[in-house]
């Protein structure tokens, strides 16, 4: 029932001895958040002062509730943060520094052989990412990292086994 009672005895004590002093409350199990200290604008960074964590009831908040306030940080807003309001997974992510449809360096490296052409990523993508990058020559689509802005990098297919047909 979550009901707590108890009565407080001091040893020592006449009056509390002739009348003990009863306690009597509600136990609510508590969970930290990470909450916004002030209004975030979608696509703002944040910052360690823009972030604080609190004690909150744990009823009431969902699975997906950010506990960490390094889980934040250098993060950016996907929609607009409301003060005091518990972040949720789904409210920051990684800085995208690949943008869908936009202009990348595609970097394909062996021993002994370096190959770069630019292309478009397929999809948006932070660092260390992969993303979808259409091959323009062969309109084939690549699979590749994202070590940096404007960056794609594809690693050579390990234990490929080529067909005799």
């Amino acid at each position: 029932s979550r009901r707590l009672q108890a009565r407080l005895a001091v040893a020592g004590s006449t009056a509390l001895r002739l009348k003990p002093l009863r306690i009597s409350g509600q136990l609510v199990e508590t969970v930290e958040v990470v909450v916004p200290r002030r209004a975030i604008a979608r696509g703002e960074t944040l910052a360690q002062g823009d972030v604080a964590v609190e004690r909150r009831p744990r009823d009431g908040q969902g699975t997906d509730i950010i506990g960490d306030a390094r889980a934040a940080i250098d993060k950016v807003a996907r929609r607009a943060l409301l003060a005091g309001v518990p972040l949720r997974n789904g409210d920051v992510q990684r800085e995208e520094i690949v943008a869908k449809g936009g202009l990348v360096t595609i970097v394909y490296e062996a021993p002994g052989l370096l190959i770069t052409l630019r292309g478009r990523a397929g999809e948006a993508g932070a660092m260390g990412d992969v993303v979808s990058v259409p091959n323009p020559p062969s309109t084939r689509t690549l699979q590749g990292t994202v070590p940096g802005p404007g960056r794609v990098s594809v690693r050579p297919a390990i234990g490929r086994v080529a067909s005799a047909n």
